[in-house]
C-alpha cells in the first residue's frame, strides 16, 4: 500500500487568485480606458450620429476612468466617465456622457463606451487570464 499526503492550500490559493486577479483586472481596465480615449472623433466640430463624440473641450475624454475592487469572491472592474458623479463648484452635475452614449429625444446616440468595451473584451480576458496563470 502507498501512503499519500495531501496538503490543503485553499487560503493561499484564494489569496493568490485575488492578488493576481486584481492586477490583471487593473491592467485590463487601463487598456480599456486608453482605447476609449483614443476612439474619440477628431474632425469637424461635431461627429456623425452613431460614432464616438468629437473632442471639444476634452472634459469628457479626460473624465474616462476606471475602478477595480474585490468584493468577496468577485473581482469587479468598472470603466466609464466620472462626469455626473458630483456637481462642479456651485453648479449642477450634468451627465452628458450618458446623453451622448444613449442619445436623447432631441439627439441621436454617439456611443463611445459600449463599442470600445465590446471591441476590446477578448483582449481584456486575455490580460486577466495571463495574470491568473501566475497562481501556483
Amino acid at each position: 500500500m502507498v501512503d499519500y499526503k495531501f496538503t490543503w492550500r485553499g487560503k493561499q490559493v484564494k489569496s493568490q487568485v485575488t492578488y493576481y486577479g486584481l492586477q490583471g483586472m487593473e491592467k485590463a481596465c487601463i487598456m480599456m480606458t486608453d482605447h476609449i480615449k483614443s476612439s474619440f472623433y477628431h474632425g469637424a466640430p461635431s461627429s456623425p450620429p452613431g460614432s464616438p463624440p468629437a473632442v471639444r473641450s476634452a472634459t469628457l475624454k479626460r473624465s474616462i476612468t476606471h475602478k477595480v475592487r474585490a468584493m468577496g469572491n468577485v473581482i469587479i472592474g468598472a470603466v466609464g466617465t466620472a462626469i455626473g458623479k458630483g456637481a462642479p463648484k456651485g453648479g449642477k452635475a450634468q451627465p452628458y456622457g450618458l446623453y451622448l452614449e444613449y442619445g436623447t429625444f432631441k439627439m441621436k446616440p454617439k456611443p463611445f463606451l459600449r463599442p470600445a468595451l465590446k471591441a476590446k473584451q477578448k483582449e481584456a480576458l486575455r490580460i486577466i487570464t495571463k495574470f491568473l496563470k501566475k497562481v501556483k
